[in-house]
């Protein structure tokens, strides 16, 4: 979070298509854009959301950290102002903590399905079939 009212954590790289949840909860809330806006600190759950042909994804683990108070700008061991005359730049709001994560990719197991049996030809069919090739190669 960026703000001492700590509601305006985010989390960027979702799509539609993913859900999220708070860590402890199985209250998933859809993905509908590029960021999740407007996080309490916490920790979240991001996944692929199930779909008629793959089940849900492995949820990945993300932290959105509180509000960090910056530092004195005038202070002499501010690294906008390496002098220390504390004639630094504006203060500067301290990043939000964020737990970095691999990739993850959509869950590609299937579902159940009915599957229709698959006739195959006899042995003997075949070897009938090889047979009248030859027999008509050798006519030409």
């Amino acid at each position: 979070c960026t703000t001492v009212s700590n509601n305006d954590g985010s989390i960027i790289n979702v799509e539609a298509g993913m859900e999220y949840a708070t860590a402890g909860t199985d209250d998933w809330t859809d993905v509908t854009a590029e960021k999740i806006e407007g996080l309490a600190p916490g920790t979240y759950l991001v996944r692929y959301k199930e779909t008629p042909t793959t089940l849900p994804s492995a949820a990945q683990e993300l932290v959105v950290g509180p509000y960090v108070e910056p530092t004195d700008p005038a202070s002499p061991t501010d690294p906008t102002d390496p002098s220390g005359s504390g004639d630094s730049p504006s203060p500067q709001t301290a990043a939000p903590a964020v737990t970095p994560v691999a990739p993850f990719a959509a869950a590609t197991l299937p579902k159940t399905f009915d599957v229709a049996p698959v006739a195959f030809a006899a042995p003997a069919a075949i070897a009938g079939l090889a047979a009248m090739a030859m027999g008509r190669s050798k006519r030409r």
